[in-house]
């Protein structure tokens, strides 16, 4: 944001102008900014730690107070330019998440001074600010609370990410493949390591008498790859039915990491369809995954039912019929290892690939007819990727082949009628791996 440099004479000046165009940008969306205060401008760096491709540098600052005197200026100038009532509807993130400390970027004794002069700086330019924190795993919670406790800083909102990272070896003999493009952790055999953290974290904010607080999932993705090719197919939509519709009951708010592929973490790809973690390809195709996102937006507000892949919802006279066949990495690609995985061919890396068959029966029906809308994103509608492989995996894109696949990677969809038996509808689908669907079912009027 270019928001704090030294000029020539080394003279600190500080500059609104980007941020106050992101923050423009978002409330003409109708949305609401989540201010996060974490990479530290390099004027105010005690030393340069983990620079990116982006600038922005991880590292505690030289001089605490000038730090904490950049946040009061920075919020006073908010107030100024948007107003206290409208920043009090606002999120703030005083510092980064407190897992930098495990890779060197400072001591625990540093981090909880640094967060808590931010989070006292906020406070005082807004006595009500809502803040939220600390947004980590779950192996840094007891020490975070504890001192949250001690310097009178405990979030008003509890936050976690999830990057379905393991850092346990399962078998001694497999080894990780590294790379320089991410973390060296491989992907968690728990296919349901989100629930179980999330889990995991409430038990403890009760036992700390924190259970009336909300926790919300800020940052999460399926692998904290940037080139896990996976991302680009429907295995990410299966991924994203799976783990919002098992997890939306019990957690505030899932944030998905990220919107495109265009992250400045890492050197950009030549490629579209590298294995970004986003929903969009760096040029704007859309993926399955987004379309996924598309689908869960029907959601109703009444659960009917739910068991292992299905949920069952409705919202007014509408039923939504959930379903998906998720199938997780074999132990070989959770460790990076891409011998199974090829360019035109990323189907072969997980533990089964058996399709699924689903009976569904609707009970206590008026009777009558009724309309049932089918969507379903599979390879052959909904996935970007799999209409690049049919279209010769061409690469770079032309315009007209990116326009091509941005008009056929629309869901699968079907509309039908069926007349209940007696009171009751019965019906079948049968899912391949990865595959997920959407059945809307509506009693026709005067049916």
């Amino acid at each position: 944001m270019c928001l704090l440099r030294r000029d020539t004479q080394g003279k600190l000046v500080t500059n609104y102008a980007y941020l106050n165009q992101v923050v423009d940008l978002i409330l003409s969306l109708g949305a609401k900014p989540m201010l996060e205060f974490s990479f530290m401008p390099g004027a105010l760096a005690r030393e340069e730690r983990l620079p990116s491709m982006g600038g922005w540098t991880l590292s505690p600052p030289k001089d605490i107070s000038q730090w904490k005197a950049l946040i009061s200026a920075l919020m006073e100038h908010l107030k100024d330019r948007y107003g206290a009532s409208t920043m009090g509807k606002w999120l703030y993130s005083p510092w980064l998440q407190p897992g930098f400390t495990d890779i060197g970027i400072c001591s625990r004794e540093e981090y909880a001074e640094i967060y808590s002069a931010s989070y006292h700086a906020i406070r005082e330019a807004l006595p009500r600010a809502m803040v939220v924190g600390p947004g980590c795993a779950t192996d840094c919670w007891d020490w975070f609370l504890a001192f949250c406790r001690e310097r009178d800083c405990m979030p008003d909102i509890l936050s976690l990410r999830s990057f379905a990272a393991s850092g346990e070896r399962e078998d001694s003999e497999m080894n990780l493949v590294g790379s320089n493009e991410s973390f060296p952790f491989a992907v968690s055999k728990d296919e349901n390591i989100l629930f179980h953290s999330i889990e995991a974290i409430r038990e403890r904010l009760e036992q700390e008498g924190l259970g009336d607080r909300p926790l919300i999932l800020e940052e999460w993705s399926s692998t904290v790859w940037q080139r896990d090719l996976c991302n680009d197919t429907c295995y990410k939509s299966a991924y994203l039915f799976k783990n919002i519709l098992e997890n939306n009951h019990h957690i505030g708010a899932l944030g998905y990491f990220a919107l495109n592929d265009r992250l400045e973490e890492i050197p950009p790809s030549s490629e579209t369809f590298h294995g970004g973690f986003g929903l969009f390809t760096q040029d704007g195709i859309p993926k399955s995954a987004y379309y996924a996102m598309v689908l869960l937006a029907k959601l109703g507000d009444q659960l009917l039912s739910q068991g292992e892949g299905y949920l069952v919802s409705r919202r007014g006279e509408e039923l939504q019929i959930f379903l998906y066949n998720y199938k997780h990495y074999d132990l070989l690609y959770r460790y990076h290892h891409m011998v199974n995985m090829q360019k035109t061919r990323r189907d072969l890396v997980f533990v089964d690939r058996e399709p699924i068959a689903f009976y569904i029966r609707l009970q206590s029906l008026p009777r009558g007819s009724y309309t049932l809308r089918r969507y379903a994103i599979t390879p052959q509608g909904g996935s970007s990727y799999d209409q690049w492989v049919r279209m010769g995996a061409p690469s770079p894109l032309t315009r007209e082949e990116r326009e091509r696949l941005i008009r056929l990677s629309v869901p699968e969809y079907c509309r039908e009628r069926k007349e209940t038996a007696g009171d009751s509808l019965s019906l079948k689908v049968t899912l391949g791996p990865q595959d997920v669907c959407l059945i809307c079912v509506q009693k026709e009027v005067g049916g």
